[in-house]
């Protein structure tokens, strides 16, 4: 072979090896979806790896950036989520669901303000946007604000009637207001939703106590005991 024909041969190995390098080289894109693929199977760890190796070939990735944050809250690290989630808003601010996810971490911080700013703005995003009003009404729970806490409950029950911590929420809420019979009534539904989260079930007994009822408060205590719970306050 002259040596024109082995460049020839040269040449077309070269170009071969790098099509095969093109076409099998991951793209930001390839990180994202395998990072989906790992958080639904919740592999977190190696979800998170994926997410930061498409940060890494695009920086501009907000979708990365909000999925790691997802992860990271999944994995316990709840200032790297707030993090991700701050990064996922600056690249965009239409973001609703980063503000939504970032404004529950400020609630479990007591960081309230800041969570009402981020719980506002989902909604004024999206004003579809149910557990964002389901959020805004454990805001208010949490700082023992009844009214509002119904308030904001049913806004996201106007929008989705089966939702369970809006029902709970409300329920929560009309405790605090002395309005047991509506508590009952929520938390009712609650438990129909949810028959196996003790929660509901004990805080209905607690309910039943208030109002005198301590047959159907045992019934509750027992049943929530059964299902792993703890009783708010005994019924004497």
């Amino acid at each position: 072979m002259d040596v024109r024909a082995k460049l020839r041969v040269f040449l077309v190995l070269l170009l071969a090896a790098g099509a095969v390098t093109a076409q099998t080289a991951p793209t930001a894109e390839d990180h994202v979806r395998r990072g989906e693929e790992l958080r639904r199977a919740e592999k977190y760890r190696e979800a998170e790896g994926e997410y930061t190796k498409a940060i890494q070939l695009d920086p501009k990735r907000f979708d990365a950036y909000y999925y790691r944050g997802i992860v990271s809250d999944a994995l316990g690290n709840p200032d790297l989520a707030i993090r991700d989630y701050t990064a996922a808003i600056r690249l965009d601010p239409g973001l609703a669901f980063a503000y939504n996810n970032r404004g529950l971490l400020y609630i479990d911080r007591g960081e309230y303000k800041l969570a009402k700013f981020d719980l506002e703005r989902a909604v004024q995003i999206d004003p579809k946007y149910t557990y964002a009003f389901t959020n805004l009404s454990l805001l208010y729970l949490r700082q023992h604000d009844g009214i509002n806490g119904v308030l904001y409950a049913d806004k996201a029950l106007a929008l989705e009637p089966r939702d369970y911590f809006a029902r709970y929420n409300r329920a929560l809420s009309w405790g605090l207001q002395g309005e047991y019979e509506l508590a009952i009534r929520d938390f009712n539904v609650a438990i129909e939703i949810k028959p196996t989260d003790p929660g509901p079930v004990a805080y209905r007994a607690f309910t039943y106590c208030q109002l005198g009822m301590k047959d159907l408060a045992a019934a509750d205590e027992k049943k929530a005991l059964a299902l792993g719970g703890k009783l708010v306050e005994p019924c004497r």
